[in-house]
Order: structure tokens, then C-alpha cells, then sequence
């Protein structure tokens, strides 16, 4: 027989023999039949398996339409094996819950009011706000990357105002503060090398920019801390 057939053939037999076990067990009370949900859902997996094309060869194919019952031969098989199933089953609870606060958390650094995360990520993991860090530190690179997009367009367009209004309004005012002195510390260092156009545009843009938001700076505003707690 071939590879094909022989597959064809195996997963009939184990089918009709799955419908022959549920059969049995509809007949059952309900409390037997729940306790045995988990070789129900077993034996439903390893049908699958069988559905499509196998990585099976035609000797281990062979050797498994030998059994009478090849499905329950699996079965009991995998209950004999030492499986990692419950370090799987913990792995998927922990991520079930961490994707539930990472989302969020990430709504949360999405509100334009909320203040950049102060604490570096060493100090994060040690208070438990890993999330916290990541989300703050996402958005101000997401921030920044608007800056860097859109100001120098703005500001040779003559319309510099309007883009400040919607970065601001988007990212929120101590955000934008903190991108626009890490963006003058970047472009000094780099002047200081060689001038260029466009980083004394960007210059003379910031410079705007400082001189408009500078009335409406938070207090809690400390640009050293903050940067740390982005790169730490």
C-alpha cells in the first residue's frame, strides 16, 4: 500500500472507532461523561492529526493499523509519556494575562495627558511596571518619529502652528517637551561635527516649537531622569 493509502486508511479505522467510543458514552451518566472530557478532547486531537497529509513514514504508518483499537493504543500511549502539558498550560495563562495588561497599558500611555513613565527599566522590573516602561517608552519613540516626519515639512510650509497643535493635542505637551530636548541634544552633537541644512532647520524648529510650549511646561518635568528611564 501506499504512503496515501495507507494514511486513508488509518484514519477510517480511527475514526469509526471514535464514533463508537462517543457512541458508548451518550448512554452514560452525565457525570462519567465529564469525567471523560479531557480523553474526548485527546482523542479529537489525534484525530485531526490525521486529517491531512502526515510526516509519518510508510513503515511507522504500517505498524500503527497493526493495533486493533489504533486510537486508543494513541491515547494511552500519550498518557504514559511525560509531557510538558502543564508547563504549556501555565506558559498560556501567563500570557493570557500579560497580554491583558499590556493592552492596557498601552491605551493608558495613548492619553495625551499622561505623563512619560520616570523610572529607568531596572527599577520598572523591580516595581513590577515592565509594561508600564515599555508603553511609555513606545509612545515617545512614536512621538518622536511624528516630529521627525512632519516638523520640517511644517516649518518650510509656513505651518508650523497647525502641526504643533495636533502633535501636542496627539502626544500630549510633556511628551513633545522631552522629544524636542533630546532632538536639540542630538542635533547640537551632530552640528558641532558638521552643519547641514536640514539639521538647522530642525533647529530653528525646535527653537519654535520650545518657545510656544515652554509656557505650559509641567512642573514635574526633569529631562535627565526621563531619558535615563528611556535607555536603562
Amino acid at each position: 500500500m501506499t504512503k496515501e493509502q495507507l494514511e486513508n486508511r488509518l484514519y477510517e479505522r480511527m475514526s469509526a472507532e471514535n464514533e463508537a467510543f462517543l457512541a458508548d458514552l451518550r448512554v452514560k451518566p452525565v457525570d462519567e461523561i465529564i469525567s471523560h472530557a479531557y480523553e474526548i478532547a485527546c482523542r479529537d486531537n489525534l484525530l485531526m492529526l490525521f486529517e491531512d497529509e502526515t510526516s509519518l513514514s510508510e513503515r511507522q504508518l504500517a505498524v500503527l493499523t497493526e493495533f486493533e483499537h489504533p486510537l486508543s493504543q494513541l491515547y494511552t500511549d500519550w498518557l504514559s509519556r511525560d509531557t510538558d502539558e502543564m508547563d504549556a498550560f501555565r506558559d498560556s495563562i501567563a500570557c493570557c494575562a500579560d497580554d491583558i495588561l499590556r493592552k492596557r497599558v498601552e491605551e493608558k500611555y495613548r492619553d495625551p495627558a499622561q505623563p512619560i513613565y520616570p523610572n529607568t527599566r531596572s527599577e520598572a522590573v523591580v516595581r513590577g511596571e515592565v509594561f508600564e516602561w515599555m508603553a511609555s517608552r513606545d509612545r515617545t519613540l512614536t512621538c518622536a518619529g511624528a516630529f521627525e516626519k512632519g516638523a520640517t515639512n511644517a516649518y518650510n510650509d509656513g505651518k508650523l502652528s497647525a502641526f504643533l497643535k495636533e502633535w501636542t493635542n496627539t502626544y500630549g505637551k510633556g511628551r513633545c517637551m522631552f522629544v524636542l530636548v533630546c532632538t536639540m541634544a542630538q542635533r547640537g552633537a551632530k552640528d558641532s561635527e558638521k552643519e547641514h541644512a536640514g539639521a538647522v532647520i530642525v533647529g530653528h524648529c525646535v527653537i519654535s516649537i520650545l518657545k510656544e510650549l515652554s509656557k505650559t511646561a509641567p512642573a514635574w518635568y526633569n529631562t535627565e531622569k526621563v531619558r535615563g528611564s528611556m535607555l536603562l
